[in-house]
């Protein structure tokens, strides 16, 4: 992902409000990963055999429109 914004931290936590943390950065999940995974969940809502489903493709196409998502939101 050289040179692509993965957004920044969907749910950014810092150890003063989120004990779990234990001193660590909180970043949490990226704004790409909450992305593609919303967009994962959609294209699944759809497939009717998923065992005749490429997975690996699916997540390229998924990761492909969250990195869409990303640079039409930063163009506000």
């Amino acid at each position: 992902m050289t040179g692509k914004s993965d957004g920044g931290p969907v749910y950014p936590t810092t150890p003063e409000h989120e004990p779990r943390c234990n001193g660590s950065s909180g970043k949490g999940m990226s704004l790409r990963d909450y992305f593609a995974g919303q967009a994962l969940a959609g294209a699944m809502s759809t497939v009717g055999n998923v065992l005749a489903i490429e997975f690996k493709d699916m997540a390229k196409d998924c990761y492909d429109a969250a990195d869409a998502m990303i640079t039409e939101r930063g163009k506000s």
